[in-house]
């Protein structure tokens, strides 16, 4: 016995409501938003649920003053009142989504000062920053706390400011308290299995093969798993495959040639230890690119990063490269002079591919604002929606405007369902968890989760390995014990012991 799923062949034949394509954090709500609504929902994932951009992401819930920053000078929102109506909308809609996620979802989030340097050059203010950060205390409406504070000057007593470049230039430091997500995996994860409470059908490690009109408004589905295939009807599809939105559209006859929706943008950040006074604190700056570059606590740690690269390789070697590492290396040391980062021993990397809104006029995408509908009736393919550049932080408006968009074309559903947006319970797992304690554990996230590995468990279904808490003796008391419950032989247990080191290595330089 390989898993305890069922046979993909079960659903043969069956009609759905509405298909989802994609169980990033997006799919994942949209599915359960919809199935509170009363529709009849398939979410389907090619891999595992949350294993592209919502895993690689820079895990940040940005309280959204950030956005309302111009890109050179105050002076251009009075050429361009558009773009900073834009940008207010924006940074409400993060102050929010952030004081939703804050009091439903607290345990999976970490909060963390960030120190914000304002240069000479800089196109604003501090009292610039200072009406900014009302704004958001305002859209925030207490929230979130922000703990927003300002020093002129160098002379803030954060830890980050000595080391940085240029000190005699720097005008003023502003300094506000941040959220973090400790745990995003975790939020699609709860999003999605509180869908299938409610009725939905979940299935990773499912691929859409065919997709193809039936009549003027429905859809056939070919699905396909490793062992068998099924044809499936639904009266709506929702494309939310990230940067695959493209290939999916080009999958339906007669779409082959359509404009592209997505810029792939490959974002990597690198993890390493900083001294102990650092910790809890980070800092944001700009990289020699003009880009933001950012070093924010993980625990005893810090990550660096982004790269903004283009990315046109296959969706599944999305890898963090040595050219990579050492550019992030390098530009954070530049921004920290006097930090031992150069020399700092790279302790984990990630690297993902967020699906940027395309635009023919800017080589890395269409920034603002995010959540992009693309209806595709104008192509001649009726009831199929895209979504492009749609963010973890705000997942659970989009899937609340994806619902209004399908209620208003397919009209009323099923009995309406109460959301449960709490953490979902499930077994504690440590590394020093007993042998029962284990086998409870592994068996649950097998059996009511849809694991079927050691990197769906260690990964995704707890946080252990962001934690650095997987050792190759803990590795190998979960997978005997996954290999207890499916009856694996000695062979198979090595080669999921193998299968996993191979994982962590390519996608995270770490070796076990």
């Amino acid at each position: 016995m390989e898993n305890l799923r069922s046979a993909l062949t079960q659903f043969h034949g069956q009609s759905f409501d509405v298909a989802i394509i994609g169980g990033g954090i997006n799919g994942c709500s949209a599915a359960q938003h919809l199935a509170a609504s009363g529709y009849k929902v398939l979410l389907v994932e090619k891999r595992d649920f949350a294993s592209g951009a919502t895993s690689r992401s820079g895990r940040i819930l940005h309280c959204g003053l950030r956005f309302l920053a111009p890109k050179k000078s105050v002076s251009e929102f009075l050429f361009a009142p558009g773009t900073l109506l834009m940008k207010l909308r924006t940074a409400s809609d993060m102050a929010v989504a952030q004081g939703e996620l804050y009091n439903t979802i607290r345990a999976y989030l970490r909060p963390m000062d960030i120190a914000l340097p304002i240069y000479k050059h800089a196109g604003y203010s501090g009292w610039h920053v200072d009406i900014g950060a009302a704004l958001v205390r305002l859209m925030n409406r207490g929230r979130s706390p922000i703990n927003y504070r300002r020093w002129k000057g160098a002379a803030s007593p954060h830890p980050f400011i000595k080391h940085l470049v240029n000190q005699g230039d720097i005008r003023s430091v502003v300094v506000f308290t941040d959220q973090q997500f400790r745990w995003p995996e975790r939020i699609a994860l709860d999003a999605c299995l509180n869908a299938e409470d409610m009725g939905a059908v979940i299935r990773n490690y499912t691929e859409v093969v065919k997709l193809e009109k039936s009549g003027k408004t429905s859809w056939k589905l070919t699905l396909a798993d490793d062992e068998h295939k099924a044809t499936i009807d639904a009266r709506y599809v929702l494309n939310l495959a990230g940067i695959e939105i493209d290939r999916t559209n080009r999958m339906v006859p007669g779409l082959d040639n359509i404009p592209p929706r997505v810029r792939a943008m490959k974002g990597v950040h690198v993890l390493i230890r900083l001294p102990e006074e650092f910790r809890g604190h980070g800092i944001a700056g700009e990289n020699s690119e003009g880009e933001h570059i950012f070093c924010l606590p993980w625990g005893e740690y810090h990550y660096l990063g982004p790269t903004e690269t283009f990315y046109d390789g296959h969706p599944d070697e999305v890898t963090p490269l040595d050219e990579d590492i050492n550019f992030i290396i390098r530009e954070a040391q530049a921004l920290l002079p006097s930090l031992p980062i150069k020399d700092a021993k790279v302790e984990m990397a990630w690297a993902g591919a967020r699906p940027i809104t395309f635009d023919p006029n800017r080589a890395k995408g269409k920034r603002l604002p995010f959540s992009i509908f693309h209806d595709m009736v104008d192509q001649g393919a009726r009831n199929l929606l895209a979504v492009t550049w749609g963010i973890i932080v705000n997942h659970r408006q989009t899937a609340r405007r994806v619902t209004q968009k399908i209620k208003g074309v397919l009209g009323a559903a099923g009995p309406g369902k109460t959301i449960n947006y709490s953490p979902r319970e499930a077994p504690v797992l440590t590394p020093t968890s007993s042998a029962a304690d284990i086998e409870r554990a592994v068996r649950h996230f097998l059996t009511a989760e849809h694991a079927t590995s050691a990197v769906d468990i260690l990964c995704r279904r707890t946080p252990l390995f962001w934690d650095k808490a997987v050792t190759p003796e803990f590795l190998d008391k979960i997978v005997d014990t996954i290999g207890n419950i499916l009856h694996w032989s000695d062979q198979r247990r090595q080669a999921e012991v193998d299968s996993f080191a191979d994982y962590v290595w390519r996608n995270h330089r770490v070796e076990l």
